[in-house]
């Protein structure tokens, strides 16, 4: 998905531009998230839960951050509701 928006980021202008590049930027810290929620169950599973605990907090810090840009992404949707329809009927 990452390398889809990428490649459209490319050909992007304007608005179109700002929104692909706000959702490649969610999708990155989602992967990091999912990574690092990986992470903490790998050290669950050796025993070392302060490692685990570190890593699941660096996952909810990255989750939280994803979901604000999506917030932020659903609030430049409802200024540009020409946009918003363009995406909904050809992505």
């Amino acid at each position: 998905m990452i390398s889809f928006e990428e490649k459209a980021y490319k050909y992007a202008d304007g608005p179109y531009e700002e929104l692909i590049g706000s959702y490649l930027k969610a999708d990155r810290l989602y992967l990091e998230s999912y990574k690092s929620w990986k992470s903490g169950l790998e050290y669950m599973k050796k025993g070392d839960y302060p490692l685990a605990a570190q890593a699941l907090e660096k996952e909810e810090e990255l989750s939280t951050k994803g979901a604000i840009i999506y917030n932020e992404i659903h609030n430049f949707l409802i200024k540009h509701p020409e946009i918003k329809e363009h995406i909904n009927k050809y992505w």
